[in-house]
C-alpha cells in the first residue's frame, strides 16, 4: 500500500514538473515574440539640417532614420510617404534629425488618409 502511495506521488510530481515546463515554455515564447515585435524598426523621414518656418522641403533636405516601431507615432512621415513632403511649406521649425510629422506642413494629411489639397500641390 505504501509503495502505491509513493508511486502515485512520484507520478504526480513528474506530471507537475512536465506541466510546469510546458506552461513556462509557452510564456517565454510569447514574451520572446512580443519583444521581437517591439524591436522592429521603421524608417521615418527627418531633415538633415535645421529647417525654419516657411521653408519648402527639398529632397536634399531629407534623410531616413530608423526608429523602433513602438516609438513611432502615427503622425510621423514614413518612407512610403516621402514623395508627399517634397515642395511642401513648413509651418513650424524642425530640428535636424527630428522626424517630420504631418502637422509640420500647411497642407497636412491625417495618417492613413489621402489629402486632396496635398496631392494637388505635389502634382503641380
Amino acid at each position: 500500500m505504501r509503495q502505491y502511495i509513493l508511486l502515485t506521488l512520484a507520478v504526480l510530481a513528474v506530471l507537475a514538473g512536465v506541466s510546469t515546463y510546458f506552461i513556462a515554455r509557452g510564456t517565454v515564447v510569447k514574451r520572446y515574440q512580443a519583444a521581437n515585435r517591439m524591436a522592429e524598426k521603421v524608417r521615418v523621414v527627418a531633415p538633415n539640417r535645421d529647417l525654419a518656418i516657411g521653408e519648402k522641403i527639398d529632397p536634399h533636405d531629407l534623410v531616413l532614420i530608423e526608429r523602433y516601431k513602438k516609438d513611432v507615432s502615427a503622425d510621423e512621415i514614413r518612407l512610403d510617404d516621402v514623395a508627399l513632403t517634397i515642395r511642401q511649406t513648413l509651418v513650424c521649425t524642425v530640428q535636424k534629425g527630428t522626424p517630420l510629422r504631418w502637422q509640420d506642413f500647411q497642407t497636412n494629411a491625417p495618417p492613413g488618409q489621402s489629402n486632396p489639397r496635398l496631392n494637388a500641390t505635389v502634382r503641380e
